[in-house]
């Protein structure tokens, strides 16, 4: 028997084993064997010895059986999963043309040296069957969260949970691959996905959503003349979007290291990609398109990080790449703001600001920042006028902001003992986080420190009136 006809068998064995026909037989089999043993070595085994031994032989098959069926792999808990649920039709499409898929996925992941971050799981044909299922009611229910805000049908939900845990996948690719004629003989790939991340709101859940649908290839369809090429061409196209999307959540989930990796490696890998399609796909050029911005935004939250740990020349290191990346750069303006302020360069700190302003896009960091520097530089009536402004409106991730000017305006206080910070923390408290008691004691702390400071009257004057507001709520004498 040649190694390709033993590789099919063992193949169609492994595909098999795990349905109820192949326990029926196997109930079957091992009983027929006993008596083909015990024929040929002309053997007398008592009656409730045989019946013995036969019970104990179809338990440990039973066993084996089930096992079989029911243990999933399961992803190391350093590395993001990739998890492969993919049917076929047949066993010649299952041990040969997929496999050449799963193949060329592992070797675009070695290659690229992400052998450390990826893990690569191709489950069964039984456990592709069971989890694609569980999956498309997932996405049913994803979908619906989106447009509800809530989980309806918790049974569902309840079942993927369980699954996810006994896998715990990261991104899991599902779908079928068949062969058909049309006009020629083709492989038809039909994929969906799905990424799974922290919980998220509504919100930022939608921006995944969006983007994987956007980036996602549904179909990948080619010619079996080609069926090598085609399943290499296929597993680049989703190792493409799977780095992209992965790295979109881990971004979004808190892991801008691990997004930046990610999104460096495509945006490098760009200059192959323009060269080997043509033309290319138009889900590949919105990945690009948004790619800069991404990275961008990565480096600025990992010198955030870095400035938070005092680690000051990895901070501009990141700031700089940041820069480097994109220049018309919102965060990247906010953060070299906050650098030129601790280096005492007001006039460079408000310059940022500005260019800020210029290009902010429903985001109002920019607005915080420019009252502070007024009242910072003594222009109490601009700054409150700002502040005012900042009452009126509201945008996505506010409360992130909020938090962040919170900690800064403590540390102004008790480092630098400024007395205005307090009024600032006063003015958060009450006007965007609805904390009375809190805002009163500030707002109180303010009028004590700033009383024998005349060029504060203008801020007591509408600390005073804020106060009086607060005690009406409170109902306090």
């Amino acid at each position: 028997m040649e190694l390709k006809e033993l590789d099919f068998y063992l193949g169609y064995l492994e595909r098999n084993i795990y349905s109820k026909r192949a326990l029926f037989i196997g109930f079957l089999f091992f009983p027929s064997i006993l008596i083909l043993i015990t024929t040929l070595l002309k053997l007398s085994i008592v009656g409730w010895y045989w019946i013995t031994t036969v019970v104990i032989v179809e338990v440990f098959w039973l066993i084996f059986w089930l096992w079989t069926r029911c243990k999933y792999p399961k992803v190391p808990k350093n590395k993001v999963g990739i998890i492969l649920a993919i049917e076929t039709e047949k066993d010649l499409e299952r041990n040969k043309v997929y496999r050449d898929f799963v193949f060329y996925f592992r070797k675009l992941i070695n290659e690229a040296g992400f052998s450390d971050i990826f893990e690569i799981v191709d489950l069964n044909e039984y456990q592709s069957s069971v989890t694609s299922r569980l999956l498309s009611e997932q996405s049913q229910s994803l979908i619906q969260f989106r447009k509800d805000g809530v989980f309806k049908n918790l049974v569902k939900r309840n079942k993927w949970e369980s699954q996810q845990k006994k896998i715990g996948g990261h991104l899991y690719i599902w779908g079928e691959i068949r062969k058909r004629m049309d006009k020629e003989s083709k492989y038809i790939f039909d994929i969906d996905g799905l990424i799974v991340h922290k919980p998220l709101k509504v919100g930022a859940h939608n921006i995944i959503a969006k983007d994987f649908i956007e980036s996602w290839f549904k179909r990948i369809a080619f010619s079996d003349v080609f069926e090598l090429t085609g399943f290499e061409i296929s597993a680049e196209l989703v190792f493409v979007i799977s780095k992209y999307i992965i790295g979109l959540a881990s971004l979004i989930s808190g892991d801008p290291v691990l997004a930046l990796k990610l999104h460096t490696v495509l945006r490098t890998e760009f200059e192959g990609i323009n060269k080997k399609y043509n033309p290319v796909p138009p889900n590949l050029l919105k990945i690009r398109s948004k790619l800069d911005a991404l990275i961008a935004e990565e480096n600025i939250l990992i010198a955030n990080w870095y400035l938070r740990n005092n680690q000051i020349t990895q901070a501009d290191k990141y700031l700089a790449d940041s820069f480097l990346v994109k220049q018309d750069n919102y965060g990247a303006y906010i953060f070299s703001a906050l650098r030129k302020f601790q280096n005492n360069d007001l006039d460079g700190c408000l310059g940022d600001v500005m260019k800020a302003k210029k290009i902010a896009v429903n985001n109002q960091i920019w607005r915080y920042d420019y009252a502070f520097l007024l009242v910072w530089k003594g222009n109490y009536e601009r700054g409150l006028n700002q502040y005012q402004k900042i009452t009126e409106n509201t945008y996505p991730g506010e409360d992130v902001t909020v938090n962040e000017i919170y900690i800064f305006q403590q540390g102004l206080w008790k480092n630098k003992k400024w007395i205005p910070a307090l009024f600032i923390l006063g003015f958060i408290m009450y006007k965007k986080l609805d904390n009375l008691p809190q805002s009163h004691q500030y707002f109180e702390r303010f009028i004590e420190e700033s009383s024998k400071v005349p060029e504060f009257a203008r801020l007591v004057q509408v600390t005073q009136s804020y106060l009086s507001d607060i005690k009406k709520e409170m109902q306090l004498n």
